[in-house]
């Protein structure tokens, strides 16, 4: 395979998904510092982002909780409510 051949003229510049091989055309973009390429990584899990350990792992304690706590909880309720009623197991 021939790797692709720059620009030329007004042609727009163009990124190359390693992955898939296919070339798309990049937008000009305000100024950057970065030489990062310009695509997802469909390998990159959101879970693994930096910013959102902290939600996931709330959502993980909550999720957590409540598959130990509300069956728990249910039995009681549901107990309480025989209990009012009169009828006793």
């Amino acid at each position: 395979p021939e790797a692709p051949s720059a620009p030329v003229g007004d042609a727009a510049p163009v990124a190359v998904d390693p992955g898939t091989g296919v070339q798309a055309p990049v937008a000009a973009a305000a100024a950057t510092t970065t030489d990062q390429m310009i695509y997802a990584n469909a390998d990159t899990l959101s879970a693994e982002r930096a910013g959102d350990t902290r939600a996931f792992g709330w959502v993980a304690v909550l999720e957590l909780l409540g598959l130990v706590l509300l069956p728990g909880l249910f039995l009681v309720a549901l107990r309480r409510r025989a209990a009012a009623r009169g009828v006793v197991r």
